[in-house]
């Protein structure tokens, strides 16, 4: 199991449905190709699970769109990028805000992307 994948397993309690069909299948998501249909419909399975809980939101990331309640339940395929906890709100707007305010560079989007990645409960896997 990846480390992302056992970390979000202690937090969750649970193990994704992404994660068992890959752990199933034998593949790790850069095998992944535009065959693989199965991965939408385990993502959207999981964030299904995530929504239902109420206790989280969701980013399409490089669109700064926040996603909630209905909005999640039925997003259809790349509609969300990460999923975070409803109390990391205020964190994954600040971040973002500090991200807009500094010229652009790999380095500052690499920053970004790993720090919210750190926050999320759930990222998203879409082929």
């Amino acid at each position: 199991m990846t480390e992302t994948a056992t970390r979000h397993k202690k937090a969750n309690k649970t193990t994704d449905r992404i994660i068992e069909e890959l752990i199933k299948r034998k593949r790790s998501v850069w095998d992944l190709g535009e065959d693989d249909k199965w991965v939408n419909d385990a993502t959207r399975e999981d964030i299904r699970r995530y929504a239902e809980k109420g206790d989280v939101f969701g980013l399409k990331l490089w669109e700064h769109r926040y996603l909630e309640g209905d909005e999640l339940v039925d997003v259809p395929n790349f509609g969300v990028d990460m999923l975070f906890r409803k109390e990391d709100r205020d964190k994954v707007e600040k971040l973002i805000e500090e991200y807009e305010a500094k010229e652009w560079s790999m380095e500052t989007t690499k920053q970004l992307v790993d720090k919210l990645a750190e926050l999320s409960v759930y990222m998203c896997v879409w082929v």
